[in-house]
């Protein structure tokens, strides 16, 4: 029989000699000499007859085709790998840079230990600056967001000229009142910040554990989340850039067992925009070796 009897063609027409076409569970080669003959899906290389024998007399696929096959399988993974990893490089560096903050500090004395506040800064582009304020729970207390009367619950030194776009929030409880635009003022102990969002006054009922707001460069562009050249902040005229109104809320009870201030952030992580890693070009390089390899083999196949 000769060598190129045996010839792997999901598309070529069943009937037509030598050639395998895949149908439900099994593919089906027809030969001149064995007629219509069953190929087990599982052993892609091990062809059988109806009878699940093994057909020793069908010549061997060529050391070349067995190659282009492989480095066909090679593709599909390393391609799925390459996107996988490239659209995670791509979430990762959607934005120029993200880092979180906790404020550690407070006003309300002993016994509320922190931190008590993470806030997220996203700067995701050189001119817009997203702002996420988080409740935290510690010592026995979960300290909400929460100021009332033209206060701040979650403010920000903001660099340069710039807009409040929007902010939102998730209340502590349903029915709490919308927030508000704060504008600039001062938080108690902590300085004048140039940009707060405000909640309804009162207790737990009005507060937030979270606060969002976006603001936009007006004047230039920022660099980085920091507060030197080109930063999102600017030290206040006590040196702070970020601070919270909160309520301490112990578990069970329905009224703050104190209210204060929040601030000294301490930086905790940044992540900032990336190239994609050398591993995620080996994948996309292996990838498109497959790819012509497949086609190759398919290309000499006919």
């Amino acid at each position: 029989m000769s060598r190129n009897v045996l010839k792997m063609s999901r598309f070529c027409p069943l009937g037509r000699p030598g050639y395998v076409r895949r149908s439900d569970d099994l593919l089906f080669l027809t030969l001149p000499s064995h007629g219509r003959i069953q190929v087990a899906k599982r052993s892609r290389f091990s062809y059988v007859d109806q009878d699940f024998h093994t057909l020793s007399s069908v010549a061997a696929v060529p050391r070349w085709e067995t190659l282009m096959i492989k480095l066909g399988v090679l593709f599909r993974i390393g391609l799925a790998l390459a996107l996988a990893l490239t659209l995670s490089a791509g979430r990762a560096s959607a934005s120029l840079e993200i880092a979180t903050f906790n404020l550690t500090d407070s006003n309300m004395g002993s016994g509320f230990t922190g931190p008590f506040v993470k806030v997220t800064v996203d700067l995701t582009d050189a001119t817009h600056a997203t702002l996420t304020f988080d409740s935290l729970t510690n010592g026995g207390y979960t300290y909400l967001l929460a100021a009332g009367g033209g206060a701040g619950a979650a403010a920000g030194n903001i660099s340069g000229s710039f807009s409040l776009l929007s902010f939102s929030g998730t209340p502590y409880e349903s029915g709490a009142p919308a927030l508000s635009d704060g504008g600039s003022g001062n938080m108690d102990g902590y300085g004048s910040f140039n940009q707060r969002v405000s909640t309804g006054a009162g207790g737990p009922d009005n507060a937030y554990t979270q606060i969002t707001f976006t603001v936009l460069n007006t004047s230039g562009s920022w660099t980085d989340t920091g507060t030197g050249t080109g930063g999102v902040f600017e030290g206040n005229d006590k040196g702070n850039f970020l601070a919270a109104h909160i309520g301490a809320l112990a578990s069970g009870e329905d009224a703050f067992a104190k209210t204060g201030d929040a601030d000294h952030a301490t930086r905790q992580t940044v992540i900032t925009a990336t190239s994609p890693e050398p591993s995620t070009m080996a994948l996309a390089a292996l990838g498109t070796l497959g790819f012509l390899g497949y086609g190759l083999r398919r290309r000499l196949s006919k």
